[in-house]
């Protein structure tokens, strides 16, 4: 059976969050691939346990938006830190990275989505994945797809 290079992915801060913050989910305990827990985001993060298909790619810029939102919904630093570094984890085991890119997208009105395709760009990832209409209406871009949770899992399993 040949062997194909990892597909490069990076997922926008909204599915970091929505699998942190989904009702009924336990984070950091994710279910191995296949994923079958019917919340698209949690989902799509198990599915980084599969270092052979796809490396995620993550951002200081997305993490520190994390930890914001998780802050003002009222988490303690100690559950956003774990949550983060259970996060970064995650990144490294699919075989990818926390890289901080050079500005490179300008594509977008929205300065915040031109930072997520920054990285998107910048480590040559094939796919965004997120639930940011105005980033899916750009799909595709640079030869790039922008998903939505639910389309890259269809997409993928």
């Amino acid at each position: 059976m040949p062997s194909y290079p990892a597909l490069g992915v990076v997922f926008d801060v909204n599915v970091y969050l929505d699998a942190l913050l989904l009702k009924g989910n336990k984070f950091p305990e994710l279910v191995k691939v296949p994923p079958k827990t019917g919340m698209a985001p949690i989902d799509c993060l198990s599915l980084a346990f599969d270092a052979d298909r796809f490396s995620l790619h993550i951002s200081p810029h997305i993490i520190e938006n994390i930890a914001d939102v998780l802050h003002k919904v009222g988490l303690s630093a100690k559950v956003i830190g774990n949550s983060l570094q259970a996060l970064v984890e995650i990144v490294q085991i699919s075989g990818g990275q926390v890289v901080a890119p050079p500005r490179l997208a300008f594509d977008s009105k929205d300065f915040e989505d031109n930072l997520v395709l920054d990285l998107l760009k910048y480590t040559d990832s094939k796919v965004l994945v997120t639930s940011d209409k105005g980033l899916l209406a750009l799909n595709p871009w640079n030869h790039r797809l922008i998903l939505s949770p639910v389309e890259f899992l269809e997409h993928i399993l």
